[in-house]
């Protein structure tokens, strides 16, 4: 087949989708990337405060965009369901977990500590699909694995202590995507419903801090 022969209708999407997926990771791992020096600024604001502000401004902007969209049909659908409720306040509560946790690392000098969780991540990504939803590793990628964990312990080693924080992050990170996986709700739409349903939380704290 002609290389430079154009792509039919459905496989030039797909062509499309993925190379806006891909960018789309490029950015969002710069942005994250770079958000450290961002927290940093902000060390004297105390990091439960950091992340309430986060929560609050990530729901406003996230039902705008729903509400601007007309999206909001699944966001409510979801909330009538007393099951997918659950699973998403459990999801809530996880990513909170890890939001507050990355702050707090960050303002208090233990980015690199803290950086160690998302090279722990993956591996209980790993560990998690193999034990719980039935995934298999072709030897090829169990040795990647085996690198990869090699790598984590070495750097723990070097930091000279347990890495609690990182196990924090990291795995609550974890356990975050696998409750995520289970949802039958889209990735945006779960997003608007965590951040409703911490809402209120977050206002009355924000409340009370003035």
């Amino acid at each position: 087949m002609d290389s430079s022969a154009p792509l039919p209708g459905d496989q030039h999407a797909v062509v499309r989708e993925q190379r806006n997926g891909f960018l789309a990771a490029v950015v969002a791992h710069t942005i994250w990337g770079l958000l450290p020096l961002y927290l940093h600024l902000l060390a004297s604001v105390p990091a439960l405060q950091i992340m309430v502000h986060r929560l609050v401004w990530c729901c406003v902007v996230v039902m705008s965009w729903l509400l601007l969209r007309g999206g909001l049909g699944p966001v409510w659908a979801a909330l009538r369901d007393p099951g997918t409720r659950w699973r998403l306040a459990a999801s809530a509560a996880l990513i909170s977990i890890n939001w507050l946790g990355f702050t707090w690392a960050v303002n208090n000098g233990h980015v690199v500590e803290v950086s160690l969780g998302y090279f722990i991540n993956p591996l209980l990504n790993v560990a998690i699909g193999v034990a719980f939803l039935g995934e298999k590793l072709t030897p090829a990628r169990w040795f990647a694995v085996l690198l990869a964990a090699a790598g984590v312990a070495y750097l723990t080693v070097m930091q000279g202590r347990f890495p609690s924080l990182a196990l924090v992050v990291g795995m609550s990170f974890a356990i975050y995507g696998v409750i995520r996986k289970v949802i039958p709700v889209e990735a945006i739409d779960g997003l608007a419903w965590e951040t409703v349903l911490l809402m209120p939380i977050g206002v009355a704290y924000l409340a009370w801090r003035k």
